[in-house]
């Protein structure tokens, strides 16, 4: 089952990075024109993006039950720094 896990984990870490993809593209032509060709997109592009890594981050917290400290660290090295 952990095999299928992290293939699912794969294939989410694969849609937030086309998402991230589609955002950058939107913040080009934004740059380029002022004003990206559709909001909407944009929004629903920000909502997708948010909620795939909400996913992501709930599934890693869910197997980090069996994971070892170390492992744990590694999955979260950030953890504890201030945010702009």
């Amino acid at each position: 089952m952990e095999t299928l896990a992290a293939v699912g984990l794969v294939g989410n870490v694969i849609q937030i990075v086309q998402g991230v993809g589609s955002l950058l593209s939107l913040a080009q032509e934004f740059r380029k024109c002022g004003s990206p060709s559709s909001l909407s997109e944009l929004r629903n592009n920000v909502g997708t993006f948010t909620r795939q890594a909400t996913v992501l981050r709930s599934r890693l917290e869910t197997d980090s039950a069996t994971r070892s400290v170390e492992d744990q660290g590694r999955l979260n090295p950030i953890e504890g720094r201030s945010r702009c």
